[in-house]
């Protein structure tokens, strides 16, 4: 899925809510919306939220810990970065009359800090506690289609957020737990972005309370904790700990980081390694653990096949026997741009300010232009689980509720788009032999869901019936 700030339009080409970074912008439904159980007070300025009975960390040292072990995670140290807010071109367009001529719109910015001004180019480390590239863009008449960044006050915007939540109505203080606020409420409701996500992201305003404290706004900071403590866990639990959920939340996102990594393009394949061994250090027995190292097993095959490539002697396209530039190619479907076959795909990622190689260099159309030489080498490939660098949007649970998930496209899968391009035939039985590897729809890898064995024995069974007698040559 390649468009990730602007794919999925809404009603008049809008582009929808985000869900996250890659994908088409979608319109994310909390599941369970958390309660804000709030007793409002004013102290030293700000205001304070009393935490539940049962929540046994809600107060100053608690916080203490939870942001010593925060800090020991090795994100970005924002104190000499400026805060901004980033305008990235999402919004929602709802009708509000019958005929549906007068319109609302609801734009949906983030905040976060500044760590590089390109040009035609920015990059943000955001409270979801990712650092992403952005190209700027300003549409004439259409300024919720911007895409820019206005710099603003840390301190003031958690006041102005505070003050916001202190003055919700008698409705929003009772609402049954798990009810959703009324769209489009959510931004006067959740000004930090924490409930209106679907659980377990609900760590967004802890974020921006380090970096208060970080920066002298004890009281700020405290203010955001105890909200976060006066807000109950989901299941209910007769004793909780914000930290806990923290630890929960955040490695559940920061697994999730590990893939959407990939879609810039960008570093090698032991980087991805390390970084996966990196969250088994950071986030030690989270229920995530199983899944990260069958992901650990995965990319260690693909530093092996790296470095074996990068051994063998170069030699001319033109010397190769059909079988060999199969294999060469099948090998190179894990490089960057790798999984691009439709021009449009690459004219979108070119307008994120990426790089993208010329179409005639683009490795899957031109697996798919050898044809019927490519067959046999695409069977094989049908069972092979390296990463590539496409992610394609799914869904997935935890524990106590749901969440959205993003997978990896692994060779497998580009070999199964590859097959159904040249012979038409879906072998896997998931109608997965769209040209655009991306626009299969969501789900996992069919590794996943499927029994590659199974597949891979359909693909030789038609295609001993359907192979040619001689080879059609170079």
């Amino acid at each position: 899925m390649v468009d990730g700030r602007g794919g999925r339009g809404g009603p008049d080409g809008g582009t929808m809510r985000r869900s996250l970074r890659v994908g088409p912008r979608m319109l994310r439904v909390p599941l369970r919306a958390a309660v804000l159980a709030l007793l409002v007070a004013l102290v030293a300025g700000a205001p304070t939220f009393a935490a539940p009975s049962g929540a046994t960390d809600g107060d100053a040292p608690g916080f203490a810990r939870a942001r010593a072990w925060f800090e020991s995670l090795g994100y970005p140290d924002v104190r000499k970065l400026p805060f901004v807010r980033v305008w990235t071109g999402s919004y929602l367009s709802t009708s509000v009359d019958r005929g549906g001529e007068s319109r609302r719109v609801e734009l949906f910015p983030e905040l976060g800090w500044l760590t590089a001004d390109e040009g035609k180019t920015f990059r943000v480390f955001s409270t979801e506690l990712r650092i992403d590239r952005f190209a700027r863009r300003d549409v004439p008449d259409r300024p919720e289609m911007r895409v820019g960044y206005d710099r603003i006050d840390l301190a003031e915007t958690v006041r102005d957020g505070l003050a916001a939540l202190a003055r919700l109505s008698e409705t929003e203080k009772t609402r049954p737990f798990g009810e959703p606020p009324p769209s489009p409420m959510w931004k006067e409701t959740d000004p930090f972005g924490d409930t209106t996500m679907m659980p377990p992201y609900r760590f967004k305003g802890f974020v921006l309370a380090c970096a208060c404290a970080q920066t002298g706004h004890e009281d700020l900071a405290l203010a955001l904790w105890r909200r976060l403590a006066a807000e109950a866990p989901w299941p209910p639990k007769p004793t909780w700990t914000v930290l806990d959920d923290l630890r929960s939340a955040i490695g559940y996102v920061a697994h999730e980081n590990l893939v959407l990594d990939l879609y810039p393009q960008e570093g090698s394949w032991a980087d991805r390694l390390a970084e996966h061994r990196r969250w088994l250090e950071r986030f030690p027995g989270h229920p995530d653990t199983d899944e990260v190292r069958a992901e650990i097993a995965a990319l260690e095959k693909n530093v092996r096949v790296e470095a074996a490539r990068a051994k063998r002697p170069a030699r001319a396209w033109e010397t190769l026997e059909p079988a060999e530039r199969a294999d060469d190619l099948v090998d190179r479907l894990v490089d960057p741009f790798a999984f691009l076959i439709e021009r449009i795909d690459g004219d979108t990622l070119a307008g994120r300010g990426q790089v993208v190689p010329s179409p005639d260099t683009w490795v899957l159309p031109r697996l798919i232009a050898l044809g019927e030489d490519a067959v046999p080498r695409l069977i094989e490939a049908l069972s092979d689980d390296r990463w590539t660098r496409s992610v394609s949007l799914g869904s997935g649970v935890m524990t106590a509720g749901e969440r959205e998930r993003f997978y990896v496209e692994r060779v497998a899968d580009l070999a199964l788009v590859a097959l159904g391009a040249i012979t038409g035939q879906d072998f896997s039985e998931q109608h997965r032999i769209e040209r655009r590897a991306f626009m299969r729809g969501p789900g996992d890898t069919f590794l996943a869901s499927t029994d590659p064995e199974a597949t891979r024995a359909r693909a030789r069974a038609w295609w001993a019936l359907h192979a040619p007698s001689v080879p059609s040559g170079k």
